[in-house]
């Protein structure tokens, strides 16, 4: 059966994580005008699917995320049967696993890709590795109506907000550039020279520290300042070499710090492909 209809594939998990996921996803829903059917990966693949095919089936940066990708091999099945479909690609951490991404591109017959890259990339990355023949711009993602219900929900007065400067950040691994470490280092410095100021402070780096859902608003919302960095990284790896040569690096150095790994091995490869995003 043929549906006039839009179907979105993404994936989240049972446990919460990160909130502008789900905000992405159901904004298809929201602003749409044409019928949106979602199907999360996480629940695996419905078999009454087989019998459908819908107009356009946009695959959600979610499915993209490190590899492997989370997207089974029952919905890549699906999504070669599917031949009348335009099939569209969001992407989002676009530097990691290039080539299987290109492969995956080109199995599951992408027409459209929606990057985050500046689109003086797009021939050089997308177009020359793969059978895509339009890449658009996008961003990672927008203010929706969810968005500015839950600003009203949890901003607190300034007068009651009880920390000054907030953020939360996490390690990244050393291949990913520069730019990566920023998001660490920025926090740390900034803690470090407030740290005497007086200023009331809630700035974390640990991966054990980040906070989703919900309570990420809440806690936005009980913050006079938030620090800002940038988002993506300094270093877009399309071949998979610079990954190997700091594991390698690293396993011969095994306490080796990023000033270090960098001086031996990824300075040639800084800021070759600018991939910062807002």
């Amino acid at each position: 059966m043929f549906i006039n209809a839009v179907l979105l594939i993404y994936h989240h998990p049972l446990s919460a994580n990160a909130p502008t996921i789900m905000e992405h996803v159901e904004a298809f829903e929201r602003y749409s005008k044409f019928k949106v059917w979602k199907i999360n990966t996480e629940y695996g693949f419905p078999s009454a699917l087989n019998d459908l095919e819908f107009s356009a089936v946009v695959f959600h940066y979610s499915v993209f995320g490190m590899h492997p990708f989370i997207l089974p091999m029952a919905f890549r099945r699906y999504a070669e049967k599917c031949k009348r479909s335009v099939k569209i690609a969001f992407f989002q951490d676009e530097y990691d696993s290039c080539r299987q991404r290109f492969a995956l591109t080109d199995r599951l017959g992408i027409d459209v890709i929606y990057s985050l890259m500046g689109q003086r990339y797009f021939e050089e990355i997308y177009l020359r590795n793969t059978n895509v023949k339009k890449v658009l711009p996008t961003l990672t993602g927008y203010i929706c109506d969810t968005l500015l219900e839950s600003a009203q929900r949890y901003a607190r007065p300034a007068e009651s907000r009880t920390i000054d400067v907030g953020y939360r950040g996490r390690p990244l691994p050393f291949w990913m550039g520069r730019g990566a470490q920023e998001k660490t280092n920025i926090g740390r410095e900034f803690a470090a020279r407030c740290a005497n100021s007086g200023l009331r402070l809630d700035i974390r780096t640990d991966e054990g520290d980040r906070i989703y859902g919900n309570a990420w608003h809440r806690f936005v919302g009980n913050c006079r300042f938030m620090l800002g960095v940038e988002s993506g990284v300094s270093i877009f790896d399309v071949e998979g070499t610079v990954v190997e040569k700091v594991e390698k690096y690293l396993q011969n150095h095994p306490a080796a710090d990023f000033e270090t790994v960098e001086n031996a091995v990824l300075a040639p490869y800084e800021d070759q492909i600018f991939y910062r995003t807002i």
